[in-house]
């Protein structure tokens, strides 16, 4: 990762973290503060392992699309359960599981883009993650949409 994209994303990860504490200050809900602090902690934490974030390692290798399907699919599931968790007041376990279940369905599209080549680098593979966690959070619009184009043909 290049010093200048470095320093970016470290002071865009601090502005935030400013930021959700001030929100928080004004409005005491805990559970937005917490959500968008793990998902801080996740985003440090992709980058660290990947990059060495916020001291970038030189890359000599790269990922296998094997290990990029799986990370990614990690994603996607932690993408639905930070959407579950948001947005749902009580837990139940049937609703919870319900669109873990049907993930691969939201994952042929990645796929489709990881199965063609024998590597992918250190920034694409931040990317596809990072698609794969919003694809997770956004699956019921996925759907919807899904099967509006259904009922219509």
């Amino acid at each position: 990762m290049s010093p200048l994209l470095n320093n970016l994303l470290l002071f865009s990860l601090v502005l935030y973290i400013i930021y959700v504490i001030y929100e928080w200050g004004n409005n005491k809900k805990w559970k937005v503060l917490i959500i968008n602090l793990v998902v801080v902690f996740f985003v440090f934490f992709i980058l660290y392992t990947l990059t060495g974030f916020p001291f970038p390692k030189v890359s000599f290798g790269s990922v296998t699309p094997l290990s990029t399907i799986l990370m990614m699919y990690l994603a996607l599931v932690l993408g639905i359960a930070a959407n579950y968790f948001y947005f749902s007041t009580s837990f139940s376990l049937a609703i919870f599981l319900k669109p873990i279940l049907v993930s691969p369905i939201i994952m042929v599209p990645l796929v489709g883009l990881v199965q063609t080549s024998n590597s992918i680098d250190d920034m694409k593979l931040i990317s596809l993650i990072f698609v794969a966690f919003q694809n997770g959070f956004f699956w019921k619009s996925i759907f919807e949409k899904i099967n509006k184009k259904e009922l219509k043909g």
